[in-house]
């Protein structure tokens, strides 16, 4: 079946979902190059059903990346990264109400082979793919069990779960018409037994280095200085503080004020600068040393943008010890206080951008992004040329970053909307 077929518009569902539906087609067309490692091939079926696992390069990814950021701002789509590890980035779709959504794991590397020690990777696969029909494409039935059962092994899945149940069933009568008989008298036992035998293990282990060519890699190790550098900036695991951001004009402050008056859960909207601006220090360097350079109060800020940085890193690690068990919005991120210029054509980041990778906990972020139009209605003081730098430059930053929690949400909508689209969103985190 041809990729449009998957994809048929569907006349009673909404626009936002057939605006969903338009992005797996766009993703099915793209320029980049994924395998699908399991399941249903990606279709309208995908949307509110289980993640979808897809191998490829470093490059693919990041275009795909690339070109949700670029829906998002056309308004097709919402969107949140989360990553934790280098080798896999959770990008999961929303519509633009909030309602629908679809996950998808982008593995550069899956280490679930041979009980996660070796790793396989897009270049591996080339052996073994199943017909071209697009950008995401399939290994050939035989590969795609076997590294279904070491998947089975190495995430220990238990076999009481429906899913695991259907996928050996399909898989076993596959196997039928195919005309794989040890492959299907392996998965009848395994289906029998009810768990992952250690002959069946070592089998497909085996069978797919065969099919491979002995070509899968060792699993690398992460050194133990990246390990400790990762405790200083790791989000906290329940959600307690969610910053929420954007360009002068994009509509946060008052997207974050209306949820405070609608969601229970959340207990209160603070203000980001009062991170720094409440210390003693800055008060005395305002009061004897803002004089002495003759700047506004703003552009003081951008010249002790490193000093102010870390300060409201100390202030967020205190809020978070604080507060925990509620939900606080942070109007502005860490972030922003290192982004200079931002009133310009040339927005930019702070020289002293490199203090991220070592201080300030990655708390969840919504980028709120909308239309130039829109902003200037709004607020008119970012020019044209430096709301998309600072959009772009914000993107990148927390798409690329380790570990991430990062959504970007269209805000072109009423405010009704809006708030109502966010608030479903939220609920999810």
């Amino acid at each position: 079946m041809s990729a449009p077929d998957k994809f048929h518009p569907i006349v009673d569902q909404s626009e936002s979902w057939r605006a969903l539906s338009d992005c797996l087609r766009r993703i099915h067309e793209g320029p980049w190059s994924f395998i699908q490692l399991r399941g249903t091939t990606l279709s309208d079926a995908a949307i509110d059903d289980d993640d979808v696992d897809l191998l490829g390069t470093r490059e693919s990814v990041e275009a795909l990346v690339g070109a949700a950021f670029e829906w998002a701002k056309l308004g097709l789509c919402h969107f949140r990264i989360r990553a934790r590890k280098e080798n896999k980035t959770e990008l999961i779709l929303y519509s633009s109400d909030g309602r629908h959504c679809v996950l998808f794991d982008l593995w550069i590397s899956l280490p679930q082979i041979d009980r996660g020690r070796q790793v396989l990777e897009y270049k591996d696969s080339q052996k073994v793919l199943g017909p071209d029909e697009g950008s995401i494409r399939r290994l050939n039935l035989e590969a795609e069990v076997c590294v279904y059962v070491q998947h089975l092994v190495a995430k220990r899945k238990s076999f009481q779960s429906t899913s695991v149940q259907g996928r050996l069933v399909s898989y076993r009568d596959a196997c039928h018409v195919g005309g794989l008989a040890r492959m299907e008298n392996l998965l009848n036992e395994l289906l029998e037994r009810e768990l992952v035998f250690e002959e069946a293990d070592r089998w497909t282990l085996d069978r797919l280095q065969e099919l491979l060519g002995g070509s899968l890699d060792q699993r690398k190790r992460v050194s133990v200085f990246r390990r400790l550098g990762a405790l200083l900036i790791v989000p906290p695991r329940k959600l307690c503080l969610l910053s929420i951001m954007g360009c002068d004009g994009a509509g946060k402050s008052t997207l974050a004020d209306r949820l405070l008056g609608s969601m229970p859960r959340i207990r209160r909207v603070f203000t980001g600068k009062h991170l720094y601006r409440k210390s003693l220090l800055y008060k005395l360097a305002v009061i004897f040393i803002r004089p002495l350079t003759f700047q506004s109060r703003e552009r003081f800020d951008e010249l002790l943008a490193p000093l102010i940085y870390l300060r409201a890193s100390v202030g967020l690690l205190v809020k978070w010890i604080r507060w925990r068990g509620q939900l606080t919005l942070i109007d502005r991120s860490l972030v922003d206080f290192l982004y200079l210029d931002r009133k310009t054509d040339a927005p930019h980041f702070s020289r002293s951008q490199w203090l991220m990778r070592f201080f300030g906990h990655r708390i969840p972020t919504v980028h709120c992004v909308a239309s130039y139009d829109q902003v200037h209605k709004r607020k008119d003081e970012m020019t044209r040329a430096g709301h998309d730098v600072y959009d772009g430059d914000m993107f990148r930053c927390f798409s690329s970053r380790r570990p991430t929690d990062y959504l970007c949400f269209n805000n072109n909508q009423e405010l009704d909307e809006a708030q109502k689209a966010l608030a479903r969103i939220i609920e999810t985190l």
